[in-house]
């Protein structure tokens, strides 16, 4: 009973919340995916992060317990979860109805894609990846659930920190798993080796599927895309650098889950702001630069640089000054993250 509980929660906080509040930004968009439940997913998860990354920050500075910031957190998501559901009820079950159609598409491509995809997960599930680098982030969760506290002692010694550790403290995903296993009631370290990739591997294919549908009108196209893109990346591990071998060995790790599916959402981002006009992208994008600068310090940089590359390209092909003033609003959270560093350090 206690583990199907601990499984509903998972669930609940992983992905019924990210859908919900997913929604809620999607129901003022003109899209014709707005109804998406990969889109909704997707953009909610990215909300949920970028939400949490300012709340964080503050509740660092401020030295309050991860209690404090977990019901505080709980509160936020809940309340725009429920908000949603009020705004969005017929839209959900109108898009719950339609399951039965997008099952009638299912073809063998998908089906296969769908088995490559679940043996990647089973690979999670069991096999354990050792690294290094746990040492600290997983160690910092686990230290944050011990203590009830946010980076106040060093997960090396136990000794209380002298000066904040300012390469780590602007991408605080560390306090992420320490807040969620408070959420699911799942340990920390369970919860970051285990679930959490679980979920962000959903999160990294749900991309390569909304890119496919922008590519592909077949389904079988689709289908067949989506096993490359698997085969691809369960036969990518000639070495240990490449987006492949932290996509199945890593990824709960920030900088794997930036590049493998961060990274790719930003640019998903970018395109369906251009392709269809719809400004209201650029919030989802917003929320995305803050996530990106959440979930790692390279994020700080590197999603402003993806962001303003496209942006001059738009700029090129539109001619409109207020777009690329949208672009700069979205590179916003970065760039002060980036500030704040250089202060600090």
């Amino acid at each position: 009973m206690s583990l199907f509980y601990n499984i509903l929660l998972i669930v609940l906080w992983n992905l019924i919340v990210p859908i919900l509040i997913g929604y809620l930004i999607t129901k003022f968009m003109k899209s014709d995916d707005k109804n998406n439940i990969a889109i909704n997913f997707l953009i909610g998860f990215i909300v949920m992060l970028g939400i949490f990354q300012p709340i964080t920050l503050i509740a660092i500075y401020l030295k309050v317990s991860l209690t404090f910031l977990t019901m505080l957190v709980k509160l936020v998501w809940g309340t725009l979860s429920i908000v949603s559901i009020v705004i969005n009820h017929k839209r959900i079950f109108v898009t719950m109805s339609h399951v039965t159609i997008v099952l009638k598409k299912f073809n063998i491509y998908l089906f296969g894609a769908l088995l490559l995809i679940m043996l990647q997960g089973y690979s999670y599930i069991a096999y354990e990846h050792i690294d290094d680098d746990d040492a600290f982030f997983v160690a910092t969760a686990t230290t944050a659930v011990a203590n009830d506290n946010l980076y106040v002692k060093s997960p090396y010694s136990g000794v209380t920190y002298k000066n904040l550790p300012d390469r780590y403290i602007l991408s605080p995903f560390s306090i992420y798993y320490a807040v969620m296993s408070k959420l699911t009631l799942v340990h920390a370290t369970v919860y970051a080796h285990l679930f959490l990739p679980l979920v962000l591997l959903l999160f990294v294919y749900m991309v390569y599927y909304l890119w496919g549908k922008e590519w592909f009108q077949k389904s079988e196209s689709l289908g067949v895309y989506l096993v490359l893109i698997s085969i691809i990346n369960i036969f990518g591990n000639y070495s240990e650098f490449t987006t492949q071998s932290f996509l199945l060995f890593r990824l709960w790790q920030g900088k794997a889950f930036l590049a493998a599916g961060i990274l790719p959402f930003l640019l998903y981002l970018c395109y369906k702001t251009r392709k269809e006009m719809e400004y209201l992208f650029f919030i989802a994008l917003f929320f995305g630069t803050l996530a990106a600068s959440h979930v790692s310090s390279m994020g700080i940089f590197l999603a402003p640089l993806l962001i303003g590359c496209w942006a001059l390209v738009d700029l090129i092909m539109t001619k409109k000054l207020t777009r690329l003033f949208c672009y700069m609003l979205c590179c916003l959270p970065s760039i002060l993250c980036g500030l704040l560093y250089v202060i600090i350090s």
